[in-house]
């Protein structure tokens, strides 16, 4: 009983915020133009869900982050560890990962807008690009602290 009290008084600040919310976006069309209200919300998300449309959208997003991150641990991970059997080539890529995992993803996102086009495929190069290289430096540096008996295990 104790615990369903607490549960209920966490519940009161979000109930007064959106009682709050709802009031000032009835009251001024300014604040209901920017946030909208929460009943307009509700409103259009059971709306969107009974016709399918976001259900779809959802499932779209879900495969497309899905693939890309995917592709991106996979192959950054294996870059990772290709770069363990190679030192010297490490040594050499090793700026070149740091500066291009530098840049922001949605900065390239333009050029990729043009390398992809607007469909599935940019959208999984977006998650494939925001994972990759941060696949490859743990991969690489998970590689590293293996302790020289469990390489000896390995080969």
């Amino acid at each position: 009983m104790k615990q369903l009290i607490n549960k209920v008084f966490v519940l009161i600040p979000l109930c007064i915020l959106c009682l709050f919310w709802e009031y000032s976006a009835q009251k001024s069309q300014y604040i209901h133009f920017l946030f909208s209200s929460p009943s307009n919300i509700l409103e259009v998300f059971l709306k969107k869900m009974m016709n399918g449309e976001l259900p779809y959208h959802t499932f779209t997003t879900f495969y497309e982050a899905f693939i890309g991150l995917v592709l991106g641990v996979g192959i950054g991970s294996l870059i990772g560890f290709l770069l363990l059997y190679f030192p010297k080539v490490s040594k050499i890529s090793n700026y070149y990962l740091v500066a291009l995992s530098s840049i922001p993803i949605f900065a390239l996102a333009p050029m990729m807008i043009i390398w992809f086009g607007t469909d599935v495929k940019m959208k999984i190069a977006i998650a494939f690009f925001s994972t990759v290289f941060t696949a490859v430096f743990q991969a690489y540096k998970g590689g590293q602290n293996i302790s020289k008996q469990d390489k000896d295990y390995f080969t």
